[in-house]
């Protein structure tokens, strides 16, 4: 098999996700959004790359998707969080994060490289900033929850959250030091089996989202749910 295609196939894991998210779109729990249309967009996007991008254009228009994607995916997560109310107790927090890391992104894909480039200090950075605030997440919600965590989708979304971000971390901190290029196609192979993994766990959080509350409470309405 053309090892694009294979690529590809993979990638479209995240279509049982979407799937889903459209089905139960209208009834979840309106905090759940940003994820629903991260999914949305995701998919989208591997449809776009895998149909047209990689057929008709050349490779820095690719890298380009590639880097504008990163900024989306970064942005979403932390409005995410922002309606988990994650930053409730300072808010502030969430404004100067966004700020700094659009301003990394900015800095890096128009300064000191160019958006045609592959860049990874703003990946790596984003990537450690997420995994940080989903283990913050999955901490709150166990000291909170006193039933089975795993049909809670705030819990599964952020275990699939430290995942993906962390084993991203990994692949492309050996990238930055230059590590053996065996070494390097052996991680990047086994990304292609963690991405699709992430993107199925993702699939089983949208089943689990929370109907429409009027009280959109940060972990009180998950407690209210799993304790019926």
């Amino acid at each position: 098999m053309d090892e694009n295609l294979y690529l590809f196939l993979f990638s479209l894991s995240i279509s049982f996700a979407a799937i889903a998210g459209l089905i139960r779109y209208k009834n979840v729990n309106a905090s759940y959004r940003p994820f629903l249309w991260y999914i949305f967009i995701s998919l989208l996007n591997e449809l776009l790359v895998g149909f047209y991008l990689a057929k008709y254009t050349v490779k820095p228009i690719q890298i380009a998707d590639w880097n504008f994607f990163n900024l989306f995916e970064c942005l979403i997560f932390l409005t995410q969080f922002y309606y988990w109310q994650v930053f409730s107790k300072l808010k502030e927090s969430f404004f100067v994060l966004t700020i700094l890391l659009v301003a990394i992104w900015i800095g890096e894909n128009f300064f000191r490289s160019t958006i045609y480039s592959f860049n990874y200090i703003f990946l790596i950075s984003y990537s450690f900033v997420l995994a940080l605030l989903s283990i913050y997440t999955i901490n709150t919600i166990v000291v909170k929850l006193n039933r089975s965590l795993f049909k809670n989708a705030m819990f599964i979304i952020c275990v699939g959250l430290v995942i993906y971000f962390i084993y991203t971390i990994i692949v492309f901190t050996f990238l930055l030091i230059g590590t053996d290029k065996v070494i390097l196609l052996e991680v990047f192979t086994i990304k292609v089996f963690v991405n699709a993994f992430v993107n199925l766990v993702y699939a089983v959080a949208v089943f689990f989202i929370p109907r429409k509350m009027k009280r959109m409470d940060f972990f009180d309405g998950i407690t209210m749910r799993n304790n019926k």
